[in-house]
């Protein structure tokens, strides 16, 4: 039977839902998935998913987020893929629906993806991009070991010398990186607070992520279980400079965070360390125990080693645009691409 390639709507994501949650590696009851997946796929305000039947069976799925991006001088719509999936049965199914996407008139990014998607990408002519990297500071290790303790039953007087002693410290989220000249201002926004129109100027990056309200109104409709997403917005004299989001989740038992997403009006190391450090410190004093946070761009990658960050991981991405080569170095991408902002999932 031939394969019908057809977009989401809502009498279809019953569809998604039964094809994804094993993949996804839920268990959730009936009413929590359903209104995560609402929230998911079609509570966004600029997205699209490409489904794919063999007869009245869905064997494959694309999901596209959209986002803007700076690229050069221009401001510019995106497309960013996740959730690429296909029945093991109908492996060309997958191709053929990033063959969809790859003839739609809008740059594609990908960033991250499983070791199978890496290996196909460039063979469908894509071009890599500079790995991002992942970074971790602790936060909290006394609280982190001290929980840990509880759960596995042992005392830290038990762990031998310095080790011990290192162990029952604060390990990270009080270093401090003063801000550029200025009056400087940190402030959480509440919900209903709109977000700055923060726009990197022109000139210094060839390809920049770039956060919108759509996103902020998107987020802060995700379910109780995600967790929470913070905005701080950094200002100097009096005027907003840039804004960082960041997710506090549950990681087992400890309080984990992410640093998603750093956007300055002017971009600058000076400006990246005091705005990363003002996050974590945040992130701190909200019971996280780790921060983590993924970047490619030069200019954050001074500010975190500064800051103490450990580099963890590389993380591949990729660019397609109708065969073009991509944007010139160097760029500015962040954890907020496809759906990496909202992974973890909640058990």
């Amino acid at each position: 039977m031939a394969i019908t390639y057809i977009k989401l709507t809502p009498d279809r994501l019953e569809d998604v839902e039964r094809l994804l949650l094993p993949y996804w590696q839920r268990r959730w009851d009936k009413p929590v998935a359903d209104a995560f997946f609402r929230w998911r796929f079609l509570e966004r305000a600029d997205w699209e998913a490409i489904l794919a039947y063999d007869g009245a069976r869905l064997v494959g799925f694309l999901d596209n987020f959209f986002r803007p991006c700076r690229i050069g001088d221009a401001l510019l719509r995106t497309r960013q893929t996740a959730d690429w999936f296909c029945d093991p049965g109908h492996r060309p199914v997958g191709v053929m629906l990033m063959r969809k996407i790859m003839e739609q008139p809008e740059p594609v990014l990908v960033v991250g993806g499983t070791d199978a998607t890496h290996q196909l990408l460039p063979r469908l002519r894509w071009q890599s991009l500079p790995d991002l990297t992942d970074y971790a500071l602790p936060t909290g290790g006394g609280a982190a070991i001290k929980r840990l303790s509880e759960l596995f039953h042992f005392r830290l007087a038990a762990v031998p010398g310095p080790l011990g002693r290192a162990l029952s410290l604060p390990m990270g989220g009080r270093r401090r990186a003063a801000p550029p000249a200025g009056a400087a201002e940190v402030a959480c926004l509440d919900a209903d607070e709109p977000l700055p129109e923060i726009v990197p100027r022109a000139g210094t990056h060839g390809l920049s992520s770039l956060l919108d309200q759509s996103e902020a109104d998107w987020l802060r409709l995700a379910p109780d279980a995600m967790g929470r997403y913070v905005w701080l917005v950094f200002s100097l004299d009096g005027r907003p400079a840039g804004f960082s989001l960041s997710r506090l989740y549950r990681a087992g038992p400890l309080q984990a965070a992410r640093l998603l997403h750093l956007q300055a009006q002017v971009p600058a190391v000076a400006l990246y360390a005091w705005m990363s450090a003002e996050t974590a410190r945040y992130l701190a004093q909200q019971g996280a125990q780790w921060v983590a946070a993924r970047f490619g761009c030069p200019l954050v990658d001074q500010a975190l080693a500064g800051l103490g960050f450990r580099r963890r991981h590389a993380c591949k991405a990729f660019w397609w645009h109708r065969g073009e080569a991509p944007p010139p170095l160097p760029y500015h991408l962040t954890w907020v691409c496809g759906d990496e902002a909202v992974l973890p999932y909640p058990d």
